[in-house]
């Protein structure tokens, strides 16, 4: 097109703008295969430190920074629980079978009754405790979490971030899959349980929105002697996985999450606040 603009002279104003379209198009080129290159080296780069640096979190902290935990109710929670379970305050719907009022009498009363006389607390705390669990201090607040190293020199730091109605127990099953030293890929886990749920300590003040949480939780990794590392999160944990990558991206170098959030096509309102939930650094006020 040039050529034929230059040798005939045609149009000067189409001359100038197919010129421009070539110097735009040679332009967005050069940039597209410099960030190539340059992504596939940082991802060299992030491979090798993450897999170099992991099996050894955690080794060199003193007992006073993370403190064991083994989870141990009292006894007199446990005879209080019973006294409520002896007296339930339950209440009554005549003629009502199904669930469209809320809970039925009869299916609450199987519930009470299983709590009273079949659920054994003190084999969950076995079972609990089966996971090495521990308590460190983050900006004031008493974090709990669950760490489990891989024996695998290279194995990979990993937070797993549970949501709500959630707790710690959701990566019990998966740990001896992630930390096996055998695998493919082998992780380091930690498990924290978010402030508020579990046994980590409740704050006393507001603000405690996914920001602050992830802020908390990457303290959390690089007081356990992780500089680099991934996460994966659900629900809560999903929106906070996604800040730990938008915010703290110099630490945590890859996020996985099972929430996705999304919205019905043409509502531009709430499409806004769906990205706002997975990409916080561009559509998020948090």
């Amino acid at each position: 097109c040039v050529y034929k603009y230059v040798v005939w002279g045609r149009n000067r104003v189409a001359l100038v703008a197919t010129m421009v379209c070539c110097v735009m198009v040679v332009v967005l080129v050069s940039v597209s295969v410099c960030s190539a290159a340059a992504e596939e080296k940082e991802v060299d780069g992030i491979n090798q430190t993450v897999e170099g640096g992991g099996g050894g979190g955690g080794r060199k902290l003193g007992a006073a920074e993370v403190r064991p935990f083994e989870v141990s109710v009292p006894e007199g929670v446990l005879e209080d629980l019973q006294r409520r379970l002896a007296n339930p305050r339950l209440p009554h719907m005549e003629g009502v079978e199904g669930w469209e009022l809320g809970t039925p009498s009869g299916y609450m009363k199987e519930l009470v009754a299983y709590w009273r006389n079949s659920f054994d607390w003190r084999a969950q705390e076995s079972l609990l405790n089966q996971m090495p669990q521990f308590v460190t201090d983050i900006d004031g607040l008493a974090v709990h979490f669950v760490h489990v190293r891989s024996k695998a020199s290279n194995a990979i730091p990993l937070i797993f971030v549970h949501g709500w109605p959630g707790s710690f127990f959701e990566c019990s099953k998966v740990l001896p899959l992630l930390t096996d030293e055998n695998a493919e890929l082998s992780f380091d886990v930690v498990c924290p349980s978010l402030p508020g749920y579990g046994f980590s300590e409740a704050p006393k003040t507001p603000g405690y929105n996914p920001t602050k949480m992830a802020e908390m939780f990457n303290k959390l990794m690089l007081k356990l002697g992780y500089s680099k590392y991934v996460a994966q999160g659900g629900d809560w944990g999903g929106m906070i996985v996604a800040r730990l990558g938008a915010y703290h991206h110099d630490n945590c170098v890859a996020v996985h999450t099972n929430f996705a959030p999304a919205s019905p096509p043409f509502t531009r309102g709430t499409f806004s606040l769906s990205l706002s939930m997975s990409l916080p650094l561009s559509f998020s006020p948090l």
